[in-house]
């Protein structure tokens, strides 16, 4: 989003309006940090849907079970995706590199991945 704004407040300013170009437009990762939340998002909406279904005792219930685990795979793939895309996105302004510390501090500092 661009917002029109002139240099000075006078009425009868010369200037002509310049255009803020916002973050977004120009650092590509927040593109891609945005996606990246989108598909969490979803992914943990529809692993929430699939644990409170009640698979014990099924009975004739096997195809919405089936329905369900396809929905998680694609949601895990999209997620998947999403976060390939993350990774390999390079933040090009140190704006886009303070967005981009907190989601990958997090995950850099699991146990699993410590040295």
């Amino acid at each position: 989003m661009s917002l029109p704004f002139s240099c000075c407040r006078r009425r009868r300013c010369r200037c002509k309006p310049t255009t803020v170009v916002t973050a977004a437009a120009v650092d590509p990762i927040y593109a891609a940090i945005h996606a990246h939340r989108q598909a969490v998002a979803a992914h943990d909406a529809v692993t929430d849907v699939r644990a409170a279904f009640n698979d014990v005792n099924m009975n004739g219930e096997k195809t919405q079970l089936d329905v369900l685990e396809a929905a998680v795979d694609d949601a895990w793939d999209r997620l998947d995706e999403a976060g390939c895309d993350l990774v390999n996105s390079e933040p090009t302004t140190l704006a886009g590199v303070v967005a981009l510390y907190p989601r990958a501090h997090r995950r850099l500092s699991w146990p699993s991945l410590k040295m």
